[in-house]
């Protein structure tokens, strides 16, 4: 048995060889695709739970920019009220003027003065009555700039989040790309290195068998 052992060393040894090189790769193929597959499932997982949150979000953020449409409409019918009572105070005041001019030429007579003042004197509260109102619209601008502001600042987060969210998501799928190239580039040197121990043992083969 142990001379036959020690004529037929050689093929003995390529099939000990073979069966390695076959089963190290089988192994690694095997353990390879249980963490490929781990991962691609977390990434799928992921995709989904990021595709649906981006659905939200896209929802959200259109609900915000209504609120902040709706707040330049605000602003826009303020400006236009506060032209038109300014307006009216530009009158109110040349009325004024022209009361103060007629005053002068009144001279003695009470009556007339007295009516004037009273003139000047209700103009004075209109406009103070309308520059009361000025600020009021002042006002209401100023309160649709802040949730305009706020608004913009909540449309911002959402953006961020999302873009988060897509760095996540991309940096996931930029790792199952690098372990497939990865896997091909061992795939490719494993079969190399196949190729090159068969090719030895192949000539240790045909050495063996001329040399009988």
């Amino acid at each position: 048995m142990f001379a036959w052992i020690k004529k037929w060393w050689w093929v003995v040894a390529i099939a000990v060889i073979a069966t390695l090189l076959y089963s190290m790769c089988g192994s690694c193929t095997t353990d390879w695709k249980a963490r490929y597959n781990e991962e691609k499932g977390k990434y799928e997982a992921y995709r989904a739970i990021a595709g649906a949150d981006a659905k939200a979000m896209v929802a959200r953020v259109d609900g915000l920019e209504k609120v902040i449409a709706a707040k330049d409409k605000v602003i826009e019918e303020r400006d236009a009220t506060i032209a038109a009572k300014q307006g009216q105070v530009a009158s109110g005041n040349k009325r004024l003027a022209d009361l103060e001019a007629e005053f002068t030429t009144l001279g003695t007579d009470k009556d007339a003065k007295i009516s004037n003042l009273q003139s000047q004197v209700a103009i004075l509260k209109d406009n103070l009555t309308i520059a009361y109102s000025i600020i009021e619209d002042k006002d209401a601008q100023i309160g649709a700039w802040k949730i305009k502001f706020d608004t913009a600042v909540k449309i911002s987060d959402e953006w961020k989040i999302a873009y988060e969210g897509e760095q996540k998501l991309r940096l996931m799928a930029e790792g199952l790309v690098e372990r497939l190239e990865n896997r091909v580039k061992t795939t490719l040197f494993v079969s190399k290195l196949k190729n090159v121990a068969l090719v030895g043992l192949a000539g240790v083969a045909a050495y063996n068998l001329i040399k009988k």
